[in-house]
């Protein structure tokens, strides 16, 4: 045999072995550890034949959705996929996941409440800041302190960074107008949105990760400093000091700050900015207290939670995630709507409402309504 015939041979028979690798992975299983995709994938369960299933066809569809779906080696295709798609075309097959300019990695929401395209109108805002203002003042009256905080975004920290089809003209946007609300109306509040565009290039290190959803774990640390101090200011208690023992930079990244690339699913890890750590500590003197403190927001609080920032200011902190799931899972009852919130906020000292600009319209999600509407005699 010619040297030429014996390298097709060769390359015939490794496709061949290729194509077969999954069969044989589902026949032998001889790679026992696949790690798992993350986010949430459709799970396909297996199907019984019968007769009527045969003849109407649903068998086959059931079947053809479970192979496709537990195929061996399924996830490395997957992985595979997404990889060379993000590598020849910057594309991201994860829903709502884009990728920017120099690998930044975008939720696309965000963007859309950057520029404004998703603004609810003046009147509903009106509406419900107005009713934020009441609970706020009433709430006073009953000695427990309503902070409402304005979390940071990705796409306003890092505008320079979206792709140019994804630019348009800038709107007015939830955020912006429900900050001219809080002011117009002297609601207390605390935005670190702001904060964060001040200190970028104030700051040696980044407050937002280039592959994260959230602020980093500096960026917490700061605001969560912040915010015990504003509660300080604004109620006369005396927190616990966060004291800033060292700050560690490193390129090997820490939970959350690699979300949004692991959500993407490949094979290599999008490269990411060397990101700052910060090595903390906490004083308490003969004043200092720990009150109650209930928080109502969306994902921005696990970075503040990871850290133990929460519970080492507060005591018995709850957190209420999107105003339905209760945390921590230790709780008894895991719904906010089977609680007496009548009875949760008498148990308060501190209520914290937080939100970033892609959630702010819908600030408390559900809880300054239920609020106005159990006190609306006190209110009137």
């Amino acid at each position: 045999m010619e040297k030429s015939e014996k390298y097709k041979t060769s390359l015939l028979f490794g496709i061949l072995f290729f194509l077969s690798l999954p069969l044989l992975q589902n026949i032998f299983h001889f790679k026992k550890n696949i790690k798992p995709l993350n986010g949430d994938y459709y799970q396909a369960n297996d199907t019984l034949l019968t007769l009527q299933s045969w003849l109407n066809g649903r068998y086959q569809i059931k079947k053809e959705e479970m192979i496709n779906a537990y195929f061996g080696f399924h996830n490395y295709f997957i992985r595979l996929h997404n990889q060379i798609d993000f590598e020849l075309f910057r594309k991201s097959n994860t829903d709502r996941i884009l990728v920017g300019k120099q690998d930044f990695l975008f939720e696309t929401s965000y963007i859309e409440s950057y520029f404004g395209r998703n603004f609810v109108g003046k009147e509903k805002l009106e509406e419900k800041f107005q009713k934020l203002k009441s609970i706020q003042d009433y709430l006073a009256t009953q000695n427990i302190f309503l902070e409402v905080v304005f979390a940071p975004g990705k796409a306003s920290y890092y505008p320079e960074f979206i792709p140019d089809n994804w630019q348009s003209k800038k709107k007015l946007s939830n955020y912006e107008y429900c900050r001219s609300l809080c002011k117009k109306l002297n609601i207390t509040f605390i935005d670190f949105n702001a904060w964060f565009l001040q200190k970028k290039n104030i700051l040696k290190c980044a407050l937002y990760p280039k592959t994260g959803f959230h602020w980093s774990n500096y960026g917490a640390f700061l605001a969560a400093d912040s915010l015990s101090k504003h509660i300080e200011k604004m109620t006369g208690l005396n927190l616990g000091d966060i004291i800033l023992d060292s700050i560690t930079v490193s390129h090997s990244l820490k939970k959350p700050d690699e979300d949004i690339s692991e959500a993407m699913n490949l094979f290599l890890k999008v490269p990411a900015l060397t990101m700052p750590y910060a090595n903390y500590s906490y004083h308490y003197n003969g004043q200092s207290v720990k009150p109650k403190a209930l928080f109502i927001g969306d994902s921005y609080f696990w970075n503040l939670d990871y850290q133990g920032l929460t519970n080492n200011l507060f005591t018995d902190c709850k957190f209420w995630y999107y105003n339905h799931a209760v945390f921590p899972e230790s709780e008894k009852v895991r719904e906010v709507k089977k609680l007496n919130l009548a009875e949760e906020i008498k148990k308060q000292r501190i209520i914290v409402l937080m939100a970033t600009e892609n959630n702010i319209q819908n600030i408390g999600w559900g809880f300054i309504e239920q609020a106005f509407d159990l006190y609306k005699e006190d209110l009137n």
